[in-house]
């Protein structure tokens, strides 16, 4: 009995790390690529903006 409940915890375990890298791994890569190319066209915009103003 003591064994089958290790085996459960481990298991569990197991599937519960895996889905939570999973996750962090599709959650970087879309969101922080899009609001970087937003952030550089706004610096772009602004910095265009500095220059033909004075």
């Amino acid at each position: 009995m003591k064994k089958f409940i290790f085996l459960l915890a481990g298991v569990s375990f197991a599937l519960g790390y895996s889905l939570i890298k999973r996750s962090r791994a599709l959650e970087i890569t879309p969101a922080h690529a899009k609001s970087v190319d937003d952030l550089a066209k706004t610096l772009q915009t602004a910095w265009a903006d500095h220059h033909t103003v004075a």
